[in-house]
């Protein structure tokens, strides 16, 4: 009978833990978390990431092997390539989000779950390391809520790195014992989910198990032979899988030259202010570390890194504090994990102030990264190797507070410690959520577009974001395209395709003659005429006398509002 009730009470410890990370996480998102339904952070990348979970879903019930082929960039082929495909999150809340049929809150069910399975993860790889319930939380204290993941919120793919730790917990199982294949296809299976939730973070797991690989290997001798033959065969058969995965982002690279430079990565990597600032409306620092005016890059501020004094403290202890020799292995791995992590979220050149490169001549190892790592060259923002840091600064707070607790400290007093972790990152408010109209509340012309034959759509005037123009011009129409999927040549996404930017000029200049077979040659069906606020009533009715000139050109529906 004592199997039973041990195994009903580690199930019990198992649902409170996810249940506390619950808990955690809407009081980390506040005020979002009781608007999950119809809000978002803001309207900017939270709306294009709306519309790739939602074009996800859309393509996996009708037309699963045209995933890639979105409506957007028409005609250009496999148009979801140019961004992060969100899929593994996607089929993640699959279920819920169709039952749901609410586009914003499958955008919030996925930021939900990043958070509380990453809590969740951590926990579990921290139960590994420290054999201690409180401690293991704390691991998923500090890798899931901190003042990093705050600054990024409104990208949700940011929220999704709950694969990793149980990606470094098999590679850990795999080299420490006789080397099992069933860890090494475990391993395989993690590091592919992480690559599936998001590109960035599945590259930088890949290199970070492969460090941790080599660490591992050198603690634990015994079988090594068969451990590194398991670890490359997990290795290469990660790598076929992900290549098979990568088909159309190395389509889109082979036909559009898309890359990023290496002086593109510079706004994005950290600089060594960076990990000592916070949000404003930081409970515990905000008036100290915080900024009401920090350094923007686009729409954005730059990251903010500080993981919290309690933290810091707790980490530096681990190494001073541990004696255990069966957690050598941990200690070097997680060491070697927010070493290497911080000093590749620098990026390519050292910066002390945020966007002010200090040493130009000075190469950093990011820099190295780009010119010989394949897949590189598409990205650009080193800083967020800093998610990676905080999973090492976790599992070595753990240690400390396991340490701390066979010493005989009181377990209030720890919990407390824990709680003060939890603090440390915490924002009120944590976000300003903007209301996003769904289903019948969007405009009528879309919902009208939704119930006639499909057929190109061109939403006029079309802007692009690098023409500085506001959000609203080129982003709304793209997210209210859920609700027709007719194909468009206007779009944005992570990268734009060349030469796009004078097509759009070219359809601007609709109706006049000289562009009308443009149009045609497109096969434009639709074409929606938007007067803006600003827009004078002399120059609409001039473009409306345009119109009558052309008989070819038929107006189908009148919004009288």
């Amino acid at each position: 009978m004592s199997r039973p009730r041990f195994a009903l009470r580690v199930f019990r410890i198992h649902i409170l833990v996810i249940l506390l990370y619950a808990g955690m996480t809407w009081l980390f998102l506040n005020p979002l978390s009781w608007q999950a339904a119809g809000a978002l952070t803001d309207p900017i990348d939270p709306l294009l990431n709306t519309w790739i979970a939602a074009w996800d879903q859309h393509a996996l019930l009708t037309q699963p092997l045209r995933l890639f082929d979105a409506n957007i960039f028409f005609a250009y082929p496999d148009a979801l390539a140019f961004s992060e495909n969100l899929l593994g999150s996607v089929l993640l809340v699959f279920p819920v989000s169709v039952a749901a049929g609410l586009p914003v809150f499958t955008h919030n069910l996925i930021l939900l779950a990043g958070f509380i399975l990453g809590g969740y993860s951590a926990y579990l790889l921290g139960r590994s390391v420290t054999g201690d319930h409180l401690a293991a939380f704390l691991v998923g204290v500090v890798f899931t809520y901190n003042v990093y993941r705050l600054s990024l919120l409104p990208k949700v793919q940011l929220m999704t790195l709950q694969w990793f730790p149980l990606a470094l917990f098999y590679m850990f199982r795999l080299t420490r014992g006789r080397g099992r294949i069933r860890d090494a296809w475990l391993l395989v299976l993690f590091l592919v989910l992480q690559m599936l939730s998001t590109i960035y973070y599945g590259m930088f797991a890949a290199l970070l198990l492969a460090m941790t690989g080599i660490i591992f290997l050198f603690f634990y001798r015994q079988n090594r032979l068969r451990k590194s033959l398991l670890l490359v065969l997990a290795g290469a058969s990660s790598l076929g899988i992900i290549l098979i995965i990568s088909l159309p982002y190395l389509r889109v690279n082979r036909l559009l030259q898309l890359e990023r430079t290496l002086e593109d990565a510079i706004p994005f990597s950290a600089s060594m202010q960076q990990w000592f600032m916070v949000g404003k409306t930081n409970l515990l620092y905000g008036n100290w570390l915080g900024s009401s005016d920090p350094p923007m890059v686009g729409p954005y501020p730059v990251d903010f890194l500080f993981p919290g004094a309690v933290t810091l403290l707790l980490a530096a202890a681990a190494i001073l504090l541990v004696r255990v020799s069966r957690r050598r292995a941990w200690l070097a791995v997680a060491s070697g994990i927010v070493l290497f992590g911080f000093l590749l979220s620098l990026g390519p050149v050292l910066m002390v102030r945020p966007l002010t490169p200090t040493l130009t001549n000075l190469s950093l190892p990011y820099a190295w990264l780009y010119e010989h790592l394949p897949g590189f060259k598409a990205l650009r923002a080193p800083a967020r190797f800093a998610a990676f840091v905080m999973l090492g600064l976790g599992i070595l707070a753990g240690i400390s507070l396991a340490s701390l607790r066979k010493r005989g400290w009181s377990p209030y007093l720890l919990g407390a410690m824990v709680g003060i972790v939890f603090l440390e990152s915490l924002s009120w408010p944590a976000t300003e959520p903007v209301a996003i109209p769904q289903n019948q509340d969007i405009p009528a012309v879309y919902q009208w577009l939704g119930q006639q034959e499909a057929g190109v759509t061109v939403d006029l005037p079309a802007d692009l974001p690098q023409q500085g123009r506001m959000p609203d011009r080129w982003l709304w129409p793209q997210y209210f395209s859920i609700y027709h999927w007719n194909d468009t040549p206007s779009g944005y996404s992570g990268f734009v395709p060349p030469r796009h930017e004078s097509l759009i000029d070219t359809l601007n200049r609709f109706p006049e003659a000289v562009v009308m077979p443009l149009y045609r040659a497109m096969g434009v069906r639709y074409v929606i005429l938007h007067r803006r606020d600003n827009t004078p009533s002399a120059s609409w009715q001039s473009l409306l006398a345009q119109l009558n000139d052309h008989p070819d050109l038929e107006l189908l529906w009148e919004d009288k509002q």
